[in-house]
Parts: structure tokens; sequence; C-alpha cells
């Protein structure tokens, strides 16, 4: 759990264009030759581009400065440097990029986007300088210095759906039955460590579901990773919050996530992405096939109140019951 990282820190710098030259061409026909220092050339670029090949920050390692080549010095004869070297750097679908106050430069939502840290520019060699009143200049211009500059990676995965719930609530077996993917289940806690992302089965369109790991009280205080955890939901369309009807204070359980969710979306939120507690969210109570009977399954059911984009369903992972009714429903919101 501790590994995962949603967010990650580089520092970047573009090239600095190189220095146009100074030099005068002369031969013994033409002893009082004109002028021929070269420009300098621009120094290399920062690429940040988007690729659905990458999943995550990984591929970063512990490389967290990234510096782009230099522009070649102009030379004689009117020759120019050479070009600096760019570097480019991939990011996952769902990018964000912010400058260091936080802004959002660019959000990588679509593949094969990119944004630019452009190079210095390269300086005027003494060529360029000639007229009619000076024949013979010694000016030359120095090249224009790369940007430097801290950037803050956010990765916010492009999803339709997440599942959210404190541990053990049958989240992971749910997400097994109804996506390609597969994630851990065991009955102890924290089974699932890092979101995982699969596509719903059986559905018209493509849509994209994601479990993350049980949240508990502190959630938006970072408890385990619990922060980055709320921050990775932040673009899906409809929460599913599981409830496990066997506890003992499932009504609690469910007020307690809802209150984390509350506090993110008090510190954290932003007009770019809707808040979590304003999202489409489904309460399904799980695990119903275990409960000793109906009685007890209702008197949960009129415990909790529900509002306006708010559904309540039931679902049984092992029998099934209830699952193609819950996914009906998502299905007609994730088309709307």
């Amino acid at each position: 759990m501790f590994n995962y990282k949603d967010q990650f820190v580089l520092n970047v710098a573009s090239g600095d264009g190189g220095d146009g030259a100074v030099s005068f061409y002369r031969t013994k026909k033409n002893p009082r030759g004109g002028p021929d220092g070269g420009d300098g050339a621009k120094g290399g670029s920062i690429i940040f581009t988007s690729s659905n090949e990458l999943s995550g920050f990984e591929h970063f390692k512990n490389i967290k400065k990234y510096k782009a080549g230099s522009g070649g010095k102009g030379a004689k004869q009117l020759k120019s440097g050479k070009t600096g070297k760019n570097i480019i750097i991939k990011l996952p679908l769902g990018t964000l990029v912010r400058n260091s106050q936080g802004e959002i430069l660019k959000d990588f939502a679509v593949e094969k986007e990119e944004l630019f840290l452009e190079g210095g520019t390269g300086g005027r060699g003494n060529a360029f300088f000639k007229s009619s009143l000076n024949q013979a200049p010694r000016k030359f211009q120095k090249g224009k210095k790369g940007k430097s500059q801290k950037i803050i990676l956010e990765l916010k995965p492009l999803v339709d759906v997440a599942i959210i719930g404190k541990v053990n609530t049958g989240k992971s077996s749910f997400f097994n039955l109804v996506t390609k993917a597969q994630s851990k289940v065991a009955v102890y806690p924290y089974t699932t460590l890092v979101p995982h992302i699969g596509q719903l089965k059986s559905m018209s369109h493509q849509y994209f579901l994601m479990d993350i790991p049980g949240l508990e009280k502190g959630a938006s205080k970072n408890i385990f990773k619990g922060l980055s955890f709320l921050r990775s939901i932040q673009r899906s369309k409809i929460l599913l919050h599981f409830i496990d009807a066997l506890s003992n204070t499932p009504l609690e359980d469910l007020l307690e996530i809802y209150e984390e969710l509350k506090a993110f979306d008090k510190k954290y939120s932003e007009f770019y992405f809707q808040k979590l507690q304003k999202k489409t969210c489904f309460y399904v109570l799980t695990k119903i096939d275990e409960l000793s009977s109906k009685k007890n399954l209702d008197d949960i059911l009129q415990k909790i109140k529900i509002k306006k984009n708010q559904k309540i369903f039931t679902l049984s992972n092992k029998t099934k019951k209830g699952l193609k009714k819950l996914l009906s429903h998502v299905e007609n919101l994730c088309v709307s």
C-alpha cells in the first residue's frame, strides 16, 4: 500500500541557446573578406506526452531532474550550431501537470497530447549585423537561457465508476466478477494495496471501473494512504459505496466514509472536478446471502437515509443476486 504514488515531483530545465559566432572570412585573394560568424542553435525542449502504455509513475524510479541539451555555438563560414537534444517525458493518461503553485498547466486526458517547455533561442552571429554602415561588425548575441521549472504530476485515472468502502466489504470480489481484470481477494484486511482498473464486462459501450483500497477513519488526512486514494477517484462519474451487511454497525460504517468524503471536499476540492459528496452514489449492501433473515436486511435498509443523487442496492457476490439490477443502473448513468 505504501509504495503507491499518485503524485510525483520533477525538476525540469530546457536547454540554453547557443551563442552566435564572431568570425571574418579572409583569403589571399580577399584579405578584407566580410563577417561570416554563424548563429547559435536553439536549446532542447522538455516535451511531456501522454501514453496509454503507462499506468503510473513507476517508470520515473528515482529520477527527479531532467535537463535538455544546450544548443551549439555558431561557427565560421556561416555555420549554425547543433540544436540541443530534446527530452521526452511520457505520462500515463489522466495525468495533471501542475506548476509549483498548484495551477493546472495541462490535463492529459487524451493520448499523444503534448506540453512543451521550450529551449532558449540561439544568438545571432556577427554576419547577421553586417550593414552598409558597418561592414565588419564584431557584435554577436549570446543564446537565451533555458527555463527551469518545478513540475507536480498528479494521476487521476480516467474511470467511469469507482468502488469505495471500508475493508472487507466485498469490493474486490465484485471487481473480479464484473471486469476483465483480477485483484487479490482474501479474508484479512488490506488485500487491495493499490487501485485496480478494469473494463466492465457485458456493457454496450466501453466503461472502466476502479477498485481502491479500503478507506478508514482519517483517510482524508492520509491515514493508510487514504488521501492518495481519494484523489484518484475524482474523475469518476459514479461512486459505488460498499457496506458490509454483516457488520455490527453498518450505518456507522457508511457515515464514517461519507464524513471522509466531506472532509476531503472541504480541504482539497477544486472547480476542475465535481466534489466527491456531490457525485452520484449507489450504496451497495453486500453479503446479503449470509444474513440470517430478510427482517435484518429490511432493518438496515430502513436506517439508511438517501439523498437525491443516491440509491440503495443489495448484492450477493456469491449468488449474484442483485448484480444485474445494479449493473443496469450503472450503465444507464454512464450513457447519460
